[in-house]
């Protein structure tokens, strides 16, 4: 790695995908403070791939950007690509995903106490057999909010069902596909509580083609929620991020970084 620094007045900011309104969003928030002081950002997107993030960043040195803004798709993959980026003092900060054992600057919200909320909320609505689509255990974001899953089980005395808890991909099919599996083996489920909209989004589908009521015998929760949330029917019950604020405070983060 060979990035240089302050002399662009250039960022990279690097999505995990850009098919839901999730990257827009924090996009937008970044763009929105960085274009005051006078800076451009480059886009890259990983497409759920840590070869293609890997690529990302080397693309990023060749533009020899001031500092790159990343959300990364798996905690694990890139580790010695981050390190050595911190070994030369490079402005890096994360956003939304955690990269778990890397001493490093990050934005996110608390993934543990709300998805407990939201479980809690479908608890509380009678709901005592909750799907968790989980995503995959390379975002260790997916890890906490199975824990905040769990503990809300417990603190209503309901029995952790193993096979309740789905690992996934990240897609709209993936969603899809890990319900119609549930559907097909009989599990008896009145919830579904999703790490992302994506996943929600393919749940609902196949709920639907199998002529579910929802939300009456099958309600859905999910994970950062956006306005596509509002624009299904039923509407999704979600975990609404403040993505621009996200997105502000990267960019305020990155300026900090660039400074010293």
């Amino acid at each position: 790695l060979n990035l240089k620094q302050g002399i662009t007045k250039t960022i990279g900011v690097i999505v995990p995908e850009m098919i839901t309104p999730f990257a827009a969003e924090v996009i937008s928030g970044i763009q929105a403070l960085l274009n005051k002081y006078g800076y451009k950002i480059i886009i890259g997107n990983s497409e759920e791939n840590s070869q293609k993030e890997a690529d990302n960043i080397l693309l990023m040195d060749n533009f020899m950007v001031d500092g790159i803004i990343i959300c990364p798709c798996d905690y694990k993959a890139n580790i010695k690509i981050y390190e050595a980026l911190q070994v030369r003092n490079f402005p890096l900060v994360f956003y939304d995903r955690i990269p778990h054992e890397l001493d490093a600057t990050y934005v996110a919200v608390d993934d543990y106490h709300e998805s407990f909320f939201m479980v809690e909320h479908l608890i509380r609505h009678k709901r005592n057999k909750i799907v968790y689509l989980q995503g995959p255990k390379s975002i260790y974001n997916s890890k906490i909010r199975a824990k905040g899953y769990k503990d809300a089980l417990s603190k209503f005395k309901i029995p952790f069902n193993p096979k309740l808890v789905v690992e996934t991909g990240m897609t709209f099919d993936d969603g899809k596909i890990a319900v119609e599996n549930l559907l097909n083996d009989k599990t008896s489920f009145d919830a579904i509580f999703s790490f992302s909209e994506l996943l929600a989004l393919g749940a609902m589908n196949c709920l639907k083609l199998n002529k579910v009521d929802i939300p009456n015998q099958v309600a859905v929760a999910t994970f950062s929620g956006t306005f596509l949330s509002t624009v299904v029917y039923p509407q999704l019950s979600s975990v609404e991020q403040p993505l621009r604020i996200m997105g502000q405070t990267a960019a305020d983060l990155i300026l900090e970084k660039i400074k010293d």
